[in-house]
């Protein structure tokens, strides 16, 4: 997975006063405060944990949605061969359409 984008998680979660990201975070553990915090914004964020995409053709097995809330009719959604990667998607997405933070 490409550094950057974890870093930025770890950058964002820094920008909001949340609780500390480690720069080699991994998993959900470690980044529910942000997802939570989204939720407490009216976001729905939906993980999907998907078994019966396993050929290659799939987009990954992992899906990842974040909708409703300060998103209005918009949606953030990416399908993912990894957990990570999905994450760090929907949370880099939401800082730019909703916190953003770490604009120039």
């Amino acid at each position: 997975m490409d550094r950057t984008i974890k870093n930025i998680v770890c950058s964002i979660a820094k920008g909001l006063d949340a609780s500390i990201v480690p720069d080699d975070w991994t998993g959900i553990s470690s980044v529910m405060h942000l997802l939570e915090r989204m939720r407490q914004e009216g976001a729905i964020v939906i993980i999907k944990l998907d078994g019966e995409r396993t050929s290659k053709n799939d987009n990954g097995p992992y899906s990842f949605v974040v909708t409703s809330g300060p998103l209005g009719n918009g949606s953030i959604r990416i399908d993912s061969e990894s957990i990570d990667v999905g994450l760090a998607y929907i949370i880099s997405e939401y800082n730019k359409r909703v916190w953003r933070l770490l604009q120039n």
